[in-house]
């Protein structure tokens, strides 16, 4: 893996702060044979304003070869072979200063011999500097209309944040997961 970034700091006065593009690659090939089995480019631009927020836009072109067939869900199998497939993704992240804020995703192209569509909205309310809330709601869309094939996941998250002070903090989350109908969720102390 390889990535490069070179940024532009604003002035003092400027509402946006820091504005890199960047730049990533990673690669992996098969111990027996040394093929490339995944190779995936990525180019954007960040962008980070003084207040904290941060959006992020990226390019990504990837390529996967599968040795057996990979199953998305129940009813949707992607066949073995070589994918290349292309996507835009955009993101927003609100700044951890904020009392209120709004986060979101978006993220369309193809997808192996199919297109993906998807995206999210996040919700962040920084009770105080001793309690953070979010909740996430994530939606993807996968069409394979050759073999008349589709996929649709709901993934719902609530989290919680309580830093106790600067040694000891307490994360919850609780995660419902439409394709799984399950629910599951973790505890972390720190």
């Amino acid at each position: 893996a390889a990535a490069g970034s070179y940024g532009f700091l604003s002035e003092s006065r400027s509402a946006l702060r820091l504005h890199p593009p960047l730049f990533s690659t990673e690669h992996t090939w098969g111990n027996g044979d040394r093929e490339l089995e995944t190779s995936r480019y990525q180019a954007g631009w960040v962008f980070e304003w003084s207040s904290g927020g941060v959006f992020e836009a990226y390019g990504i072109r990837q390529f996967e070869e599968l040795f057996e067939p990979f199953a998305l869900s129940e009813d949707v199998v992607i066949p073995e072979g070589e994918y290349t497939f292309e996507e835009f993704q955009a993101a927003f992240t609100p700044g951890q200063n904020w009392t209120f804020g709004l986060g979101g995703n978006v993220r369309a192209g193809s997808f192996f011999d199919g297109t993906l569509t998807s995206f999210g909205i996040s919700p962040v309310w920084n009770v105080s500097p001793h309690l953070s809330l979010r909740a996430e709601y994530l939606h993807d869309r996968a069409d394979f209309d050759e073999r008349d094939e589709h996929f649709r996941a709901h993934i719902l998250r609530l989290r919680s944040s309580v830093p106790i002070d600067a040694r000891a903090s307490v994360n919850a989350l609780v995660q419902f997961n439409s394709l799984a109908d399950l629910v599951g969720g973790n505890l972390r102390c720190r």
